[in-house]
């Protein structure tokens, strides 16, 4: 057989959106990367090059070749490189929409989409139409000129941008025809980023609002509160909004407030639950 030179990826960025679900998603079904078989590392080797499954099946001695290859995949090691910009442009420029006012309806596509498929991989298109939006309004200054140009100049497809501030477009069913442009012209590390991200945030929303996650131990830990004065001193100002509202939690109203928002909420129905009951009332 012929020598071939065959060119691996150096990282996430060398792998497209589209090509990265597809191993992704042969990945998930394994629970670990070694449980993979001889034609399972051989396919994604193939989608991976875009040379033909038969050229890797010529190899000889096979499987001590086809493993040489697949362990130096950058996608399987414990660090890779992520570069995940905050704008960029590739038929139109796009926003990574503000996590911290994630809304309701936001938060309740993405965990649509999450569990839709096989794996969080499958959608995740789908997921990136809904972080990364149309910018709708920017402001720049020179210095982010500057680096714009730079930037032209250094990248294709997909271009990274640089504003001072920005905004984007709210949520609609039409940036569903973005993620079809996510697909297939963007690649696997923005994609990536936006899964570590998301798992990120529901981290810190577990953290800033434990109750509507404890086990039964930390809820008692919730019982000591003594008096309806301790309760008070504990919500503030909250707890007066809660105290003379009695139809605040509308729930198509609600769909676009802050999901931050929302958890609190919940978090004080439970806690006033839970003193409710210690009180017998």
């Amino acid at each position: 057989m012929a020598k071939i030179r065959i060119k691996l990826p150096t990282g996430l960025s060398d792998i497209s959106l589209l090509k990265g679900i597809q191993i992704m998603e042969t990945l998930e079904v394994k629970e670990d990367i070694k449980d993979l078989s001889l034609s399972e590392k051989i396919s994604i080797l193939s989608l991976i090059t875009d040379l033909p499954v038969s050229l890797f099946m010529d190899f000889d001695p096979l499987e001590s070749q086809v493993n040489l290859l697949f362990n130096k995949l950058e996608l399987f090691k414990d660090q890779f490189r992520l570069f995940i910009p905050e704008t960029f442009r590739i038929d139109k420029t796009y926003g990574l929409m503000d996590f911290n006012k994630m809304t309701v309806r936001e938060y309740m596509d993405i965990d649509f989409w999450i569990h839709e498929g096989d794996s969080p991989f499958s959608n995740l298109h789908k997921i990136m139409a809904i972080v990364y939006r149309p910018v709708k309004t920017k402001k720049r200054n020179p210095k982010n000129v500057l680096k714009n140009i730079a930037s032209r100049l250094l990248y294709k497809g997909v271009v990274p941008k640089f504003y001072s501030s920005y905004t984007i477009e709210d949520l609609s069913e039409e940036h569903e025809l973005n993620a079809e442009e996510f697909l297939n012209k963007s690649d696997f590390s923005f994609g990536y980023g936006v899964l570590l991200q998301i798992q990120k945030y529901n981290k810190d929303l577990k953290e800033r609002y434990p109750l509507l996650f404890r086990t039964e131990e930390q809820e008692e830990e919730a019982q000591t509160l003594e008096d309806d004065i301790e309760f008070g001193s504990l919500w503030g100002m909250y707890h007066i909004l809660m105290s003379i509202s009695s139809s605040i939690f509308e729930r198509d109203a609600w769909l676009n407030r802050p999901i931050g928002e929302l958890y609190k909420y919940l978090s004080y129905l439970k806690q006033k639950d839970i003193y409710g009951q210690k009180r017998g009332s």
